[in-house]
């Protein structure tokens, strides 16, 4: 399946096939503050703090992309479910 995401940021829009997904890592990031850039935090931090933004980094294939977890793309939510129903040990 390939999905499209956009990136704000850079001002453009990524499509990638979703079977080549190797790897999925969830970040937390702190908002950031009016001018300044978010800070990283920590897993705990993240699953208490409902304040803390999950961010995605994507392995595809040789490529790795980052993006932030977005509820209401449907190409983001895809990846949020896959996150969210993988085994947890």
């Amino acid at each position: 399946m390939w999905i499209r995401v956009g990136v704000p940021k850079e001002q453009k829009e990524i499509v990638f096939d979703m079977d080549k997904i190797w790897k999925i890592e969830a970040l937390y990031i702190r908002p950031p503050a009016e001018g300044t850039i978010g800070i990283k935090t920590t897993l705990n931090d993240g699953a208490t703090n409902e304040n803390v933004i999950r961010w995605y980094k994507l392995y595809v294939g040789t490529e790795v992309i980052d993006l932030p977890a977005n509820p209401t793309s449907k190409a983001m939510q895809i990846i949020a479910d896959i996150y969210n129903n993988a085994i947890k040990e």
